[in-house]
């Protein structure tokens, strides 16, 4: 089963995700965009057969991936434009090591500019 809270045409809170208590066969969760905060994913923390995540763009901070850890079945996890620290996400991939965290594109830094040699 896969939940789209993503295109919902209400506002999607904490509160909203109680309503997957009793959902054992999701599979993939796409909360991309919504109003959820770290307490939320205690609910998302139920969901023992998730195995796609999304996070993006919302209020998650590496505390929320905290209730992530007891996901075995977890593959795929999108924190991108989140609050989620290589820190935090480096915790999780300890707590479940073949788990693919996206934290977005990786931009190449700038090359320093050299000083002008003086003739």
């Amino acid at each position: 089963l896969t939940v789209a809270f993503h295109l919902a045409d209400k506002e999607v809170t904490d509160e909203t995700l109680a309503i997957l208590k009793d959902a054992a066969n999701v599979c993939t969760l796409n909360l991309r965009g919504t109003k959820i905060t770290d307490a939320g994913l205690a609910q998302v923390a139920t969901l023992k057969g998730l195995t796609r995540l999304h996070l993006e763009k919302t209020a998650i901070t590496d505390a929320g991936l905290a209730h992530l850890t007891g996901l075995p079945a977890l593959e795929y996890l999108n924190v991108y434009e989140t609050k989620v620290t290589d820190a935090g996400a480096a915790a999780l991939k300890a707590a479940i090591p073949e788990i693919k965290i996206d934290r977005g594109a990786e931009l190449p830094k700038p090359e320093p500019k050299k000083e002008e040699e003086k003739k």
